[in-house]
């Protein structure tokens, strides 16, 4: 089942591909069962940990795109079962080429960094070339347990507790909390040091309406947009800029794009800019690309059809 037909390059410098799956697309039990197959022992363990079979199949889901996504990229040098992984000191999951596959085919395999999420009706996996990564989908029906003001005043910074509370429809103030978040998720994710290590009230994530939001979504992605588009911008507190730098980074070296792959999810992408400081146009947006699939590990893939785009870095 491992077909040339599901190969791939791998993402170019400036490029994040975003692979996702619905579980609701797997009805074969079959499938299931060659699923489980591709997994470690701890893999497999850790699926059963979960307490019903909901999530048992989301777990597996999870990890079969994992691995089906990441050994594509490999030009049918390694079977999806074969692939490694580490963590760092954080707990954020890493790819390891294992090295008997490198020797054996005496050539480097692409250094690709990876990120997943998944909520009840999506599992989502973004995948770059050597930059860092991250990722976060939520349901766009989620309802918070507890007052929505309240835990936007608790979690996020003092500016983004404001913006949300000059909404008058709770509605669309709802629909503001929930971008917001898969924004702030992802670029911690990103930064692979979790929630403790990146505080979300650190950094303030800026929506703004734009009249050139759309043309830079148009230049980097082929999702339709709205005519109501947003740029983003990244405000950072001198604690969080401490933490970017402990990782290399600056303030402007991460770029963001915000987008409804259904109209059931928001999705957030946060990447790190190449490290190319020599050459200006390099830092532009115009320079960026994303690309979508959806996907039926094993079976097929195609382009991801009706996702909107609704804002950019800009």
């Amino acid at each position: 089942m491992w077909s040339q037909t599901l190969f791939r390059a791998p993402p170019g410098l400036r490029e994040v591909h975003f692979w996702c799956l619905f579980p609701e697309d797997v009805i074969d039990s079959s499938l299931l069962k060659v699923y489980e197959s591709l997994l470690s022992c701890q893999e497999r363990k850790e699926v059963y940990k979960a307490k019903t079979e909901k999530l048992q199949k989301e777990r597996l889901l999870a990890r079969t795109l994992v691995r089906t996504t990441l050994a594509r990229y490999a030009g049918g040098c390694i079977h999806p079962s074969h692939l490694e992984f580490t963590k760092n000191n954080f707990g954020k999951p890493e790819l390891l080429w294992p090295k008997y596959i490198v020797e054996k085919h005496g050539r480097k395999f692409p250094a690709l960094c990876f990120n997943l999420s998944h909520t009840d009706s999506i599992i989502a996996c973004a995948v770059t070339n050597n930059l860092m990564v991250g990722v976060d989908v939520e349901e766009s029906k989620r309802v918070t347990r507890k007052d929505l003001m309240a835990l936007a005043r608790k979690k996020f910074s003092l500016k983004e507790a404001s913006w949300l509370g000059s909404f008058q429809d709770q509605e669309r103030q709802r629909q503001q909390f929930l971008k917001l978040w898969t924004l702030k998720e992802a670029y911690v994710k990103a930064l692979g040091r979790g929630i403790s290590g990146s505080p979300l009230k650190d950094f303030t994530v800026h929506l703004k309406e734009s009249f050139w939001a759309r043309k830079m979504i148009e230049d980097a992605t082929a999702l339709s947009c709205l005519s109501e588009a947003y740029t983003i911008q990244l405000e950072l507190s001198n604690a969080a800029e401490v933490v970017l730098q402990n990782v290399g980074l600056s303030h402007d070296a991460l770029h963001f794009l915000l987008f409804q792959p259904t109209p059931l999810q928001y999705a957030s992408l946060c990447v790190q800019h190449p490290n190319v400081k020599a050459d200006l146009h390099l830092s532009t947006h115009e320079d960026w690309k994303f690309y979508f699939w959806k996907t039926l590990p094993l079976a097929w893939d195609e382009p991801l059809k009706g996702a909107t785009a609704l804002a950019i870095t800009g």
